[in-house]
């Protein structure tokens, strides 16, 4: 069996120049916890997460709640590629054992699959692994 088998194929991404504030909107809609980030030609340049945001509203951990509406004006237009952090990414045409193994060793709850080109074509997810697993898609 091959990633591509096993990935899902509604990718929900955004770009480098898109703000965090956007990025946050698309999280929230598409109830996602991470989005890859591609150039305007469809190929990784990293993920933003929930936990680069969170770096990005508070860069030295847990800020006083006073404080809370200067961060969040101070930062909420900076754009993705400010708190993006690099690719990691799997190939479609790898085999979905090691796929897996990949995935659950990141302690990514998502990640990126790509062509040979790095075009983001789809992702695997651990709750994807965790359902071909019980229902013996993946042995």
């Amino acid at each position: 069996m091959l990633t591509l088998e096993l990935m899902k194929t509604h990718v929900v991404k955004t770009t480098p120049d898109v703000s965090i504030r956007e990025a946050i909107d698309q999280m929230d809609i598409y109830q996602v916890d991470s989005m890859p980030v591609a150039d305007e030609d469809g190929r990784l340049v990293g993920m933003i997460s929930e936990k680069d945001i969170l770096t990005a509203l508070s860069p030295e951990g847990s800020p006083p709640a006073e404080h809370i509406n200067d961060l969040n004006a101070s930062c909420s237009e900076k754009s993705v590629s400010e708190f993006m952090t690099p690719p990691r990414s799997i190939l479609e045409n790898e085999d979905a054992k090691v796929a897996v193994l990949f995935l659950l060793n990141s302690k990514m709850n998502r990640i990126p699959v790509v062509d040979s080109e790095r075009i983001v074509v789809g992702t695997l997810n651990r709750i994807d692994v965790f359902q071909a697993l019980f229902d013996g898609v993946l042995k």
